[in-house]
């Protein structure tokens, strides 16, 4: 069975702020385009998509108490830092949480998280 590597882009990727970014990437079972189809039909069945609700301010990695409730109903379990009273996500949970609604909404979908190899080869001077 074949694998696609796919990388989620967590922060501000159109650079229109703070324009911090962090990458995770995923094996998947699915190419990407059916697993951004798989989100939407998850998020219809939460009734709420985290990429619009959910850490979207500067600075605010909250998750509400409601929210964790309707994922646990719908068999996700968020890997939060906190109580569930004052909740807060980092980048790569808030992946995992995409992947898992993605998976809510297609249910064939299977991925692990990966932590690619990397080469550091400068070029600092080429971001003005």
């Amino acid at each position: 069975m074949a694998t696609f590597t796919i990388g989620l882009v967590v922060g501000d990727w159109s650079g229109d702020g703070h324009s911090r970014t962090e990458t995770i990437t995923f094996e998947c079972s699915h190419r990407y385009t059916d697993v951004q189809k798989a989100f939407e039909k998850g998020s219809n069945i939460l009734g709420f998509d985290i990429t619009k609700s959910l850490c979207a301010d500067y600075e605010d990695g909250s998750i509400s108490e409601a929210c964790l409730e309707t994922l646990e109903k719908n068999g996700i379990y968020a890997n939060y830092d906190g109580d569930s009273d004052d909740a807060t996500l980092s980048p790569e949970p808030f992946a995992e949480l995409y992947m898992d609604i993605a998976k809510l909404g297609n249910k064939d979908i299977t991925y692990s998280l990966e932590y690619p190899d990397t080469i550091n080869i400068g070029g600092c001077g080429l971001f003005r």
